[in-house]
Order: structure tokens, then sequence, then C-alpha cells
């Protein structure tokens, strides 16, 4: 895997863990738009509920980036508003290699664009009528969860043998970024005034606003693919039980975390996983 540093890091001691900086790196997205149909562990259930969310994706870190992006000539503090800049570049970047690989999903004859039509809709409207200092409370709700999951993909990818090898590359690879910034909204949100209850009715408000039709989408996609389960895929089921059983209760206590009132991104001590995929990528 070879990624390029494309634009300025951003350090800051008071901000971030020691050792980590918020460095934009471009992933060479060619590869994703020929992802094979089952990609994940050759079983359809397992690719489709990945793929759905990843569908999400693009436009949701544009409603992140402009979320912070209104708020940024509000910030006083220069090393926050270099992280600001950083963190709105990695979104851009991640955005862009999602296109890519929720491209790939045509070539299995679903309707990316009539999907990508509904999601855009329901986040023109959140953009239009919801305050915001709530999309800004959504945002830093919605980067949490995505910190959560890309510490357990940071965790179990590694060792995973099921998954193809780029797109392994590419989910550890978006994941270490959202480790990097996970408390740039946070901060933002405090720096301008977002208190504690604020930030617990946009967190309960946003999933209800933005996933009413994932089921649907789930259903229209497993049509298009038409795979059936096969013995193996329903062994596999049998055999995660337990371990899905391990990751709702690492969400379930994440989740519970951030409803302290006390809640910091960084209290939660994951440093460890980006120097390891520092080291194994060779990036810094």
């Amino acid at each position: 895997m070879e990624l390029k540093n494309v634009f300025k890091k951003a350090e800051s001691k008071r901000h971030l863990p020691e050792g980590i900086a918020i460095q934009p790196r471009e992933f060479d997205i060619e590869v994703l738009r020929q992802t094979p149909k089952l990609w994940l562990e050759n079983n359809p259930v397992s690719t489709i509920g990945t793929n759905v969310f990843s569908l999400y994706i693009p436009r949701g870190e544009l409603f992140f980036i402009r979320s912070v992006r209104h708020f940024k000539d509000q910030i006083k503090d220069p090393e926050l508003k270099a992280m600001i800049v950083a963190f709105m570049q990695q979104e851009t970047l991640h955005a862009k290699a999602h296109d890519a690989f929720n491209e790939s999903f045509k070539n299995y004859g679903f309707d990316v664009d009539s999907e990508l039509k509904l999601i855009n809709e329901k986040f023109e409207w959140i953009e239009k009528y919801v305050p915001k200092k709530i999309q800004l409370g959504m945002t830093v709700f919605f980067e949490h969860l995505t910190a959560t999951r890309a510490s357990s993909a940071l965790t179990n990818l590694p060792n995973n043998s099921t998954i193809s090898e780029e797109v392994k590359a590419f989910l550890m690879w978006h994941a270490a970024e959202e480790l990097e910034h996970k408390n740039v909204a946070f901060d933002v949100f405090k720096e301008v005034g977002g208190g504690y209850f604020l930030r617990i009715f946009s967190a309960l408000l946003g999933p209800y606003l933005l996933f009413p039709h994932v089921k649907e989408t789930t259903l229209r996609m497993t049509q298009a693919y038409n795979e059936p389960l096969t013995d193996e895929n329903k062994l596999q089921f049998k055999m995660r039980k337990e371990k899905n059983k391990t990751e709702m209760l690492k969400s379930k206590q994440a989740i519970k975390q951030y409803f302290q009132p006390f809640f910091h991104p960084n209290k939660i001590k994951d440093t460890h996983l980006l120097f390891n995929w520092y080291k194994k990528t060779q990036v810094a």
C-alpha cells in the first residue's frame, strides 16, 4: 500500500496525545473501483452490511466538514484552527475514496445513484432546518462512533484473512486517520460554548434523523446482489456469535462513556493502535 502525505500535518501539545499529529494522506483509489462482489468473508450479509454503511460516508463526511467549518472563524486557538484544516482535508480524501469504493457496487447490479440521492436529500434537509450548533453536536457524536469503529478495525483487521488486502489497507487507513482527528469536532464544540445537554440532545437526535432507510437500502442491495447464503456462511455466523457479543459490549461501553458529563475523546486510550499502524505502514 502506498500513501502520499498530500497536505501539511497539524500538531498540538494541548489538543493531541503525545506522538500523534493529524496528517492528511491520499490513498490510491483506483483499485477500489474493482472491489470484488463478496469482498468480506465471501459472505453476502457481512459484505452488504458494510457496503450500506459506506454509502453514507461521502455525504456524511461533507456534513462533518461543513458543521465544523461553520464555526472555524470563532476559534482563536491557532493550533485548533490548524487541526480543523487538517480534519477537513482528511475527511475530503476519505469521501473521495469511499466514492470509488461505492462505485464498485454498480458492477453487481446495485443502483448506487438512486440510493445516494435519498441520502443526499436527508442531509440537505438537516442542513437547512437543524440549528448549526446541533449539527455540530451531531458531528461530535458520529465522530465518537466512528472512532469506536475505527479502534475495532485497527484491532481486528490485521489478523483477518477473509478480506482482500487492498480493501483491508483502505479500511485501516481510514480508521487510523479517524483516530488521529477524533477530538477535533469535540474541541470545537466546547470552544464555541456547546454544553453537556446540547451534546446529549444532538446525540439522540442524530441517528433518528439520518438512518430511517437503512433497512430498506440493505434489502434493495440484497435483492440486487442475489447471493444465497452458503453452508460456509452459516457456519461463519455461528463462529462469530461470541465475538459479536464482545464487539457489542464494547460499543455499548463507548456510548455509555459519551453520555458522561466529563467525557472527552482523548480519555479513551487507543494511541497504541495508531503507533502499530504507523510502524506497519511505515508512515507517520
